[in-house]
């Protein structure tokens, strides 16, 4: 009875963060309700009780879960939690035919290094070229990178090598709250490469503007070294156009791509598209950290779905982490939690203050 009415009040309470999302949290700050309209009707899904649920069903189920606690002295104490992250052994994804091992594992201290990478992205044009600020130190000291900017979005990547590795980062948004209000539109583009594929439009656009310099940068390192590791990361925004670039470098361009590092990416195309993005011989590293809102953004109710592989962060890196299963959706990680309202969370991964610069 207890567990009954128990998941009822989960499945409520997840039902309204979807419904409502974060908008009211942010209503103070900018006071603007996000309902975009139905802007491409191919990216519905079939209704479900998140797509219905209402105020008072909500208020039900979480009464009929207070009150069962009554009960709940004397029923006897579970051996385990409903909920349990294994950190000791992490799923592994399975290796593609060819590919190098060295990121066929995960490994926490490569993570770190690229999260230095997305954080030099943050710094200005200036300092990226001289690869003077304190995260381009921190992620290399031998490295030596070119900004890429667009004027008409304001974004920014930079594309670089040092002995061996060439790594494109892209630069998040500056804006974080309008940013995660905009995600609540339904804008949607198709993805020329895959047959059913769409994308975020916004995504699409932004990288649109940065690809022909950003494929240009990284076809002149590949003359210099075509034998180099190719990496793409990004934070947040900056995570979103990584993986449109590993994608477009890939099937577009033929460039071998070694891995794909991740931090607080937000949701980037269809399930067709995270079936498409999963067949490039890449190793793809999406880390989420505990209640971070983003990874939740856009909503699955509206057509979008993740891709592969999340590595959940539930507090410090310290306290372990968990490779989660190849579905893009692993409802034991990061979509396990009920609320994801923790905005520091998305701003620090691996102990570092990404945006920071």
């Amino acid at each position: 009875f207890f567990f009954f009415f128990f998941f009822q009040a989960e499945d409520g309470i997840r039902d309204a963060q979807e419904s409502r999302g974060l908008g009211d949290v942010y209503k103070r700050q900018y006071q603007r309700r996000v309902r975009g309209p139905d802007i491409i009707a191919t990216m519905q899904t079939t209704p479900t009780t998140r797509d219905t649920c209402t105020r008072s069903s909500l208020h039900t189920a979480v009464l009929l879960c207070l009150s069962s606690l009554a009960l709940a002295d004397s029923l006897p104490t579970p051996e385990t939690p409903w909920f349990n992250v294994s950190v000791d052994a992490p799923h592994v994804a399975a290796i593609p035919p060819g590919f190098a091992t060295t990121t066929a594992t995960y490994n926490q201290s490569r993570a770190e290094r690229f999260a230095h990478f997305s954080n030099a992205a943050y710094c200005s044009s200036d300092s990226i070229d001289a690869w003077s600020c304190a995260p381009c130190q921190a992620a290399d000291p031998t490295f030596k990178g070119k900004t890429v900017t667009s004027s008409e979005w304001s974004n920014q990547a930079f594309v670089g090598s040092n002995d061996g590795d060439i790594v494109i980062a892209f630069r998040g948004t500056s804006n974080l709250e309008n940013w995660i209000g905009n995600l609540y539109y339904k804008h949607v583009a198709t993805y020329p490469r895959c047959d059913g594929c769409l994308v975020h439009s916004g995504f699409y656009d932004m990288w649109s503007s940065l690809r022909d310099e950003v494929t240009s940068l990284v076809q002149a390192e590949l003359a210099k070294q075509p034998d180099a590791f190719v990496f793409v990361t990004g934070h947040s925004l900056g995570a979103a156009l990584a993986v449109l670039a590993a994608a477009e470098l890939h099937f577009g361009h033929g460039v071998e791509i070694q891995a794909v590092y991740t931090y607080g990416l937000p949701r980037v195309g269809n399930k067709a598209f995270h079936d498409f993005y999963t067949q490039g011989p890449h190793i793809s590293w999406r880390l989420t950290h505990d209640r971070d809102p983003v990874p939740h953004l856009p909503l699955m109710s509206m057509g979008f779905y993740h891709v592969t592989t999340e590595v959940y962060y539930p507090s410090d890196p310290s306290s372990g982490y968990t490779v989660c299963d190849n579905s893009g959706e692993d409802s034991k990680c990061s979509n396990h939690n009920l609320v994801d309202l923790n905005v520091s969370d998305h701003l620090h991964y691996l102990g570092i203050a990404i945006s920071a610069c």
